[in-house]
């Protein structure tokens, strides 16, 4: 993952946000605030390298119907609170106060939100429950419910595992 990471950096389609790697404290912070787990693979990204801004490289996505296209990397990883955020956004929503149910989720339950594609249309999710799961997943944003409306593409499929993609896109950072 390192070495992709370089090539990306030295092609000029990367750059790390210097600083922003996590610590023992931002990994625990993370998970006090929500029920979800980071995967091994992405411990391993977050730990060595924090946030990640990539300048366009394309990457494919397969859809559950079979369509597939390529698209351009935005970001992975941020800090630990915006990570959060971005997930809970996206899951169903409550009120704190008095617990009444305020929104429908609208990426499906046990997902975390890793980072952004397409101009920051789409987001990069990967598995919060299967810690041993390195698989990356795309989601084109949508305002309905998982599962309704607008929101029916279901998840795209871009990897099985975290760093094999990072070093496809280091192979062929425009997806030739």
């Amino acid at each position: 993952m390192k070495q992709a990471i370089q090539t990306l950096i030295d092609d000029e389609a990367a750059e790390v946000d210097e600083g922003s790697a996590w610590t023992c404290d931002d990994i625990a912070a993370f998970h006090a605030q929500i029920e979800l787990r980071l995967p091994e693979r992405l411990l391993e990204y977050l730990t060595q390298f924090g946030t990640v801004f990539f300048e366009s490289p394309r990457f494919a996505v397969t859809f559950p119907s079979g369509s597939t296209f390529k698209t351009e990397l935005d970001r992975i990883g941020d800090r630990p609170d915006k990570l959060v955020h971005d997930t809970k956004f996206y899951l169903d929503q409550y009120n704190t106060q008095t617990g009444q149910f305020l929104q429908a989720a609208r990426i499906p339950k046990g997902y975390i939100i890793v980072g952004e594609a397409e101009g920051k249309r789409s987001k990069i999710l990967m598995d919060g429950v299967n810690v041993d799961s390195s698989a990356i997943y795309l989601w084109g944003i949508s305002y309905d419910p998982w599962g309704e409306g607008d929101n029916t593409m279901g998840l795209g499929h871009v990897s099985d595992d975290l760093a094999d993609w990072l070093g496809v896109m280091a192979e062929d950072p425009y997806g030739q």
